[in-house]
């Protein structure tokens, strides 16, 4: 089975500001295997101090990158991260999705320093523990918010 209970194969996907990295990875046997390996250098000033400056230039070297890799699929797996993403464990009581949703707003307007429209919310609810699995335990959330 592959990461997150999907396919066989995944391609991560890593935009540097230098650097389009591409690694296909096989999940089919034991051990996850790297079966393929694509770089594709960046034009300089595309991505200064980790925001697109140019996006034409950087979905360019993406398309590259996938292509020298023999990459075919849509799906990739990569990440949000630089200075302007905010990632804070909390713990809240078993509510419905709808609910955790404000409750992740509210949250969020408490810590994040930014105007809360140019903000991208999301929310992950983590694995209760062993020695909690009561329908009356709490959520642990791991809310995400990056500055667009």
């Amino acid at each position: 089975m592959g990461i997150f209970g999907r396919k066989k194969t995944t391609v991560g996907l890593d935009i540097g500001s230098g650097l389009i990295k591409v690694a296909v990875i096989d999940h089919s046997k034991k051990q996850p295997e790297l079966m393929k390996v694509a770089i594709t250098p960046l034009l300089a000033d595309a991505i200064v101090e980790g925001e697109v400056m140019d996006p034409g230039i950087v979905s360019d070297a993406i398309r590259g990158a996938l292509s020298a890799a023999g990459v075919k699929s849509k799906s990739v797996v990569t990440a949000v991260g630089g200075r302007d993403v905010i990632i804070k464990k909390i713990q809240i009581e078993r509510v419905k999705e709808q609910q955790a949703r404000e409750l992740m707003r509210w949250e969020a307007e408490q810590h994040v320093p930014f105007d809360m429209e140019s903000v991208e919310l999301d929310f992950q609810i983590l694995e209760a523990r062993a020695d909690r699995e009561q329908a009356s335990s709490p959520h642990r959330c791991r809310p995400h918010a990056w500055h667009r």
